[in-house]
Parts: structure tokens; sequence; C-alpha cells
């Protein structure tokens, strides 16, 4: 089936992954200079990492170790992330972490947002 990237659907879905792009590179420009600053602060004390599955019967036991375990979990479009999209389409602009009826991430009506049909 030949579908035409220019009308329809398919546009619509082209626009709206411009519009998550863009806002994704606005957003992250602060977290960027945020981690910049963490790994300068970290380069100044020594940090030793060993990775394991947590079900490796290899690891040597724990007892008394200072261990952490991180759980690694990428999540998909929410209607949060929807609605700062639509925002952005519209040039709205917000204040990100400030609680603003112009801040699309903490609206009611998203608050603990389901995903997107396309974020499943």
């Amino acid at each position: 089936m030949n579908q035409d990237n220019t009308t329809g659907a398919d546009s619509g879905t082209k626009v709206n992954d411009a519009i998550t792009q863009a806002l994704a590179k606005k957003e992250s420009a602060g977290e960027i200079q945020g981690m910049a600053e963490l790994y300068t602060s970290l380069r100044q004390r020594p940090l030793h990492i060993k990775a394991y599955p947590l079900d490796d019967p290899s690891i040597t036991t724990t007892a008394g170790a200072n261990v952490k375990t991180i759980h690694f979990v990428r999540h998909g479009q929410g209607f949060h992330n929807l609605m700062a999209d639509l925002f952005t389409a519209e040039g709205k602009v917000w204040e990100p972490f400030v609680k603003s009826p112009d801040n699309p991430y903490v609206m009611p009506e998203v608050m603990d947002s389901p995903l997107t049909q396309k974020g499943r």
C-alpha cells in the first residue's frame, strides 16, 4: 500500500514527531547543564561500579557492602507528552517544573497520565 507522506494521518504523525523532538531538545538543555555539573563533582571522588544481572549465581556475597540495585526503565509517550507537543505547536511557552495553568505537565487532567497509542 502506497502512503502519501504529505497528507492525511501520516503528515499529522510526522508533524507531531517533529514537535516532540524539538520540545525534547529544548527541555533537555537544562538537564544537560545539570549533568555536566554532576559529572564535574563526581570526578572529584572515586566511584567503582560493577554491574551484574540480579539472577547471576556467580556473584559473591554482598553482605556488608554498599550495594545498590538500579532498574533502568524507558517509558512510552503519555498524554502529558502529547499535551506538551500540542502546546508547543500552538506557540505556548511554559516554565519547566513550575505548577501553572500554562504547564502541560502539571495539568490535573494528565497527572499519572496513561500512554497514548504511540507510547504503547
